[in-house]
């Protein structure tokens, strides 16, 4: 049986992403997802999340699809009563995150079969957070942790 590669759909990889972050043990703060209507005037905590790269290298025609990302997420935390508190959730967050292998499913198909991985590599962490401008009263940190992840295509046997 010759092996086709499969194609994986953006909407594939950023539903891998999101169920694997929503999996997570302590889901306890909320996440704001790009292009979704979120209020945080009331959120004492909150993530953000973003993928802006999608790059697709070069390949050869018989070499599995592979698409390289960048994916960010910020920690908000409004007036944190124990900064070990935020130490915590970024710890949390990394060890759920760093080097994970995620499946990719395709979501046109019932069956969902696995179509591709994504491992995601070691994080950068970015403190944001300025506390010049800020009072005890209206303090917000802000941490990035910036991943970057490789996403290939399996192949799989095709009867021929």
């Amino acid at each position: 049986m010759p092996a086709t590669t499969n194609t994986i759909a953006h909407t594939s990889l950023h539903s891998a992403l999101y169920s694997h972050w929503n999996s997570r043990p302590d889901n306890s703060l909320p996440t704001c997802y790009p292009h979704q209507q979120f209020d945080s005037t009331a959120q004492p905590a909150w993530y953000e999340y973003q993928m802006p790269v999608i790059e697709s290298p070069p390949r050869r025609d018989i070499a599995p699809e592979r698409h390289l990302l960048t994916i960010h997420l910020h920690l908000f935390h409004r007036q944190p009563a124990n900064p070990h508190q935020v130490q915590q959730e970024l710890e949390a967050a990394k060890n759920h995150l760093t080097h994970a292998i995620i499946p990719i499913r395709d979501l046109s198909d019932q069956a969902l079969p696995i179509i591709g991985m994504i491992a995601l590599h070691e994080p950068e962490l970015r403190d944001f957070s300025s506390l010049s401008n800020q009072t005890a009263e209206h303090t917000l940190t802000h941490h990035v942790l910036s991943f970057t992840a490789t996403a290939q295509a399996i192949a799989t046997q095709t009867a021929g």
